[in-house]
């Protein structure tokens, strides 16, 4: 799946069960004006930068729907 904003995009896949059980995995990747803004300020970010300098935060989401 892929969505696309002016300011984020979110890329991963998922799936549903038969039992309503959601499991997705992606990466919230921010344009290069939002990740420039958020790692001048904290320094500690820059490790989620890429190599076109997008932070690009992984995360996860379960649970029943």
């Amino acid at each position: 799946m892929r969505l696309v904003s002016s300011t984020f995009e979110i890329v991963g896949g998922g799936s549903i069960d038969v039992e309503r059980h959601l499991r997705f995995a992606g990466d919230l990747i921010l344009a290069p004006a939002l990740s420039n803004a958020l790692t001048s300020g904290l320094v500690m970010l820059r490790v989620l930068r890429l190599d076109d300098r997008r932070l690009s935060v992984p995360f996860r989401v379960r649970g029943r729907l």
